[in-house]
């Protein structure tokens, strides 16, 4: 019996993770009790998470590649005569991100542009020269 008991809630909790796997026309008063309970546990836990974040107000998580693509950008973007609208520089910024490791670290924004100075930026202005020719070469406008 206990076999069977914990193959069903393998199956209900595959279910709460993959919600459309489950047909969502139909919904039983159990299912309804349930989705109102897991309501009420995502209240608690968002509720926890916003007073821990308002207890680190000047605490935050950076990523100091962002901070130093963010610094050397509009110069790039300059130098290679790259159009620069909203949606050209934001896809300069992702593809430069995304060809780079995250590097994070915990602090107070204010310090970010200091604490940038710690990453070397060889790597950084070669992805960014990359992007720059790749929206040049196809802007998305």
């Amino acid at each position: 019996m206990s076999h069977a008991k914990n193959a069903l809630d393998k199956d209900l909790m595959f279910q709460k993770i993959m919600p459309s796997s489950k047909d969502r026309n139909v919904c039983s008063e159990e299912e309804s009790e349930e989705d109102a309970a897991g309501g009420s546990l995502r209240a608690r836990i968002f509720a926890q998470s916003e007073a821990s974040m308002s207890a680190m107000s000047g605490i935050h998580v950076i990523n100091l590649m962002e901070e130093v693509v963010m610094q050397h950008l509009d110069d790039t973007i300059e130098k290679f005569n790259c159009c620069r609208c909203d949606q050209c520089r934001s896809d300069i910024i992702a593809i430069t991100l995304n060809e780079l490791p995250p590097k994070y670290v915990v602090g107070d924004p204010k310090h970010a542009k200091e604490l940038a100075k710690q990453v070397s930026t060889k790597e950084v202005l070669s992805a960014l020269v990359r992007a720059v020719i790749k929206v040049r070469s196809h802007p998305r406008h």
